[in-house]
C-alpha cells in the first residue's frame, strides 16, 4: 500500500473511530443512550401532582420512601438537520409578537436531530433511538383517557418529511430563577450584556434587561474541541449556525410532558443539557452560500478564545 492510499484510509477511518467512541461513551456513562436495546425498559413517568408535569426517570434507582424519583438524563447521536433547527442567537426577533404576547426574554432555541445519512452505522442507531421514543411517548399517552392532540420532541421534517427528534432551549431566565451556575466567561457572547442581537427592538429590550437586572442569559451548552485545544470549548452564540448545522452530536437531555386541557393537547418537550461536536458540519459549497444572505453579529468571528474560566453548569459527560 502507498503512503498516500494509507493516509486517505486513515483519514476516511477518523469520522468512524470518533463516531464508535462516542457510541461507547454514552452506553458506558449515567445517562440512558435511547438506541440501547433496553432503554425503554429501564424508564418510566413519574407526575407531580402540583404541577401535573411529568418527566422521565430510571426505575432502577434508589428512592428514598416519600421523596420523588430523580429525572434521569437522556442521551442521543445524531445530525442536527438544517431543517427544523433555529439557532440564530436572537431567533430574528424584529419586536413584540401581539398574538402570542412574546417578547425577546420569551426566545427558545430549537435543535432538530436527524439521522446522518453519511455515516450508515449513526443512522442505524438514530433509528432505534427514534423507535425507542415513540414506544416511551406511548407509555406515558396510554396511561391517560383520550389524550387529544400530540405535539413536540418526536416528529416529522415540514420540508423534507423525514423523523426528526427535537430539542429546545430557553435563553433567558428570570433573575430570581436559581440556575445553580457558577459561571465566568472571558467573551461578551456569554454576558447579558454582550449577546449577539441584531434589530434595534430586540437591542432596546436586550438593554432593559441588562438596567433592570430582571433576566440572566443561559447560553446554549453545545461543546466542540478543536485540534489543539486541551479540553472542550463552549461555542460562541453568533457560531451556533455555522458550527451545529449538518454537525453529528451527542445531545444530552430531560424529557418533559405537559397536557395542557384547555386545548385537549399534549406537549413532550425535551430540554437541552448539553451538546458535543461529533464530528464537524461538511463544508457548505460556495455557490450555495452566495445566494444566502449571511447574518452577521458584532462578535462572529472565527478562532476566538476559550470563553470560559469556570463552569460549573452543563459540562459534556465523558
Amino acid at each position: 500500500m502507498s503512503a498516500s492510499s494509507s493516509a486517505s484510509s486513515s483519514a476516511e477511518s477518523r469520522p468512524r473511530n470518533t463516531l464508535e467512541t462516542a457510541r461507547e461513551q454514552l452506553l458506558n456513562n449515567s445517562t440512558v443512550y435511547i438506541a440501547d436495546a433496553n432503554a425503554v425498559e429501564e424508564l418510566d413517568w413519574f407526575t407531580d401532582d402540583a404541577s401535573q408535569e411529568s418527566y422521565v426517570f430510571k426505575k432502577t434507582d434508589e428512592v428514598p420512601e416519600g421523596e420523588a424519583p430523580e429525572p434521569i438524563l437522556l442521551s442521543a447521536l445524531g445530525e442536527i438537520t438544517r431543517d427544523d433547527t433555529f439557532v440564530v442567537p436572537d431567533c430574528r426577533y424584529e419586536g413584540p409578537r401581539f398574538k402570542e404576547k412574546k417578547t425577546l426574554k420569551d426566545i427558545k432555541l430549537t435543535i432538530a436531530l436527524g439521522k446522518s445519512l453519511r455515516h450508515p452505522m449513526l443512522a442505524e442507531e438514530f433509528d432505534k433511538g427514534y423507535s425507542a421514543m415513540e414506544n416511551l411517548r406511548q407509555i406515558r399517552l396510554d396511561k391517560m383517557m383520550g389524550y387529544g392532540k400530540v405535539n413536540g420532541f418526536i416528529a416529522i421534517g415540514k420540508e423534507d418529511q423525514l423523523p426528526k427528534l427535537k430539542f429546545g432551549h430557553e435563553v433567558f431566565k428570570d433573575r430570581d430563577h436559581d440556575t445553580g451556575a457558577d459561571i465566568e466567561f472571558t467573551n461578551p457572547e456569554f454576558t447579558l450584556a454582550g449577546y449577539p442581537v441584531k434589530s434595534d427592538n430586540a437591542k432596546e429590550e436586550l438593554e432593559a434587561m441588562v438596567q433592570n437586572r430582571s433576566h440572566e442569559l443561559l447560553p446554549l451548552p453545545a461543546f466542540e474541541q478543536l485540534p489543539g485545544d486541551p479540553e472542550p470549548r463552549m461555542i460562541l452564540p453568533s457560531q451556533y449556525v455555522s458550527r451545529l448545522q449538518g454537525a453529528v452530536v451527542k445531545v444530552e437531555f430531560y424529557l418533559t410532558h405537559i397536557r395542557i386541557k384547555s386545548e385537549n393537547k399534549n406537549v413532550f418537550m425535551a430540554d437541552v443539557f448539553s451538546i458535543m461536536v461529533v464530528a464537524p458540519p461538511l463544508e457548505t459549497p460556495r455557490k450555495s452560500l452566495s445566494k444566502r444572505k449571511a447574518t452577521r453579529y458584532p462578535h462572529d468571528r472565527e478562532g476566538s478564545p476559550s470563553p470560559m474560566k469556570r463552569v460549573r453548569i452543563s459540562n459534556p459527560t465523558q
